[in-house]
């Protein structure tokens, strides 16, 4: 009875958590919505009354603001996704993303991605002090019902300009670009932003970072070989990184679980082609007699599933009952889930998350089998 009963108590106690936890989120988001709201419509008010320190005219600084809004949001963004593409196989998205394409294409020549971050960390600066200058008014006056104190934290130390900051010009295109880095690539003037920074790194302007780097790394004995190796074994288990769960993103959630299972096919995809495996991908195909031909391997490109999709008889009805078939599909991520994150990211999409009805479709229980048997002979 005692069980019974504890059994009983202990899913409405985890249901009044879970109803506390969403009234706080809730909280959150209001306070944090007029917060933001309260600080576009001062700065919009200290600019038009001719109060900015840069002393320009209202018209002048409202599109220096909305620049300088813009173009840090391409390069916060930028910087997201170019990290999250490095060492991706650019071929994979060319057909569907290629603005995306080309900027993976130049970005990852030579020592590029170290030029762009240290061109982008010297526009980013910049950036940032431009507009603190439009977004600070030192001379505007305190209304006489408004606290001393409230009037110093709130808006003598620059907070409304930083929350307009923080909100359009940092998180919002960090957190695009940590969720769909190919987009964002692909979008118009990813690529001009790119070009710039690296013309302004090879001007020489921000160079002397380059020595004290080296010297740094010299007086610290820091070697060139820290990077982890990446192998068959350590692909499919490996934690979460650290950029993974930047982007505010639980792993244990669905959303986390998703994303984390794209991670780990990327990382199971580049490993193998470096570790000399290939063959357990492409064993992962083999019929009773021996390897499809034509069937592109265990991966088929995001254009090629696209294709399949729509000259079969598939729709987004047939996907929504094909869900409702899964187990747990209110827990874990479904094979439509996956599919739709993989070609948002421009990722191959693994013939057997393919819908049945799709023909390039191999039932997972043969690619298991498959796999299976490809390790066994990998044995030594």
């Amino acid at each position: 009875m005692d069980l019974e009963r504890g059994s009983e108590q202990k899913p409405a106690s985890m249901g009044a958590a879970h109803a506390v936890g969403l009234v706080l989120t809730g909280c959150k988001y209001v306070l944090s919505t007029i917060l933001t709201a309260a600080a576009i419509g001062f700065v919009c008010y200290g600019i038009g009354s001719g109060e900015a320190v840069l002393g320009l005219p209202p018209a002048a600084n409202y599109a220096i603001l909305v620049f300088v809004l813009v173009l840090l949001a391409y390069l916060e963004g930028l910087q997201v996704a170019i990290l999250a593409l490095e060492g991706q196989d650019g071929e994979q998205f060319k057909a569907t993303y290629p603005r995306g394409h080309a900027l993976h294409s130049l970005v990852m020549r030579g020592a590029n991605v170290q030029r762009f971050l240290v061109g982008r960390q010297f526009y980013v600066v910049f950036v940032v002090f431009l507009c603190s200058q439009v977004t600070t008014f030192p001379d505007i006056d305190r209304p006489n019902w408004f606290p001393d104190f409230l009037w110093f934290a709130l808006v003598q130390t620059g907070l409304p300009g930083a929350l307009i900051v923080l909100a359009f010009g940092q998180l919002m295109p960090q957190l695009i670009a940590s969720r769909h880095p190919i987009v964002f690539c692909n979008l118009y003037g990813s690529m001009t932003v790119l070009r710039i920074t690296l013309l302004l790194e090879a001007i020489g302007v921000t160079h002397f970072s380059w020595l004290l780097t080296a010297t740094v790394a010299k007086a610290c004995r820091l070697g060139t070989d820290d990077k982890p190796t990446s192998s068959l074994s350590t692909a499919s288990t490996a934690a979460p990184s650290e950029a993974s769960k930047s982007d505010g993103v639980d792993d244990t959630s669905s959303e986390g679980l998703l994303r984390r299972l794209v991670r780990i096919q990327g990382a199971w995809s580049r490993a193998a082609q470096k570790d000399g495996t290939q063959h357990l991908l492409d064993s992962a195909l083999l019929g009773p007699a021996g390897p499809q031909e034509n069937s592109g391997g265990l991966f088929v490109t995001a254009a090629m599933a696209k294709e399949g999709m729509q000259g079969s008889a598939f729709t987004q009805q047939d996907a929504a009952q094909m869900d409702t078939k899964t187990p747990n599909a209110d827990v874990y991520p479904t094979p439509t889930d996956i599919v739709a994150q993989l070609l948002a990211e421009g990722q191959q999409v693994p013939r057997f998350l393919l819908p049945p009805e799709h023909e390039l479709h191999v039932p997972p229980h043969i690619v298991a089998y498959s796999l299976m048997s490809g390790i066994i002979r990998a044995e030594p």
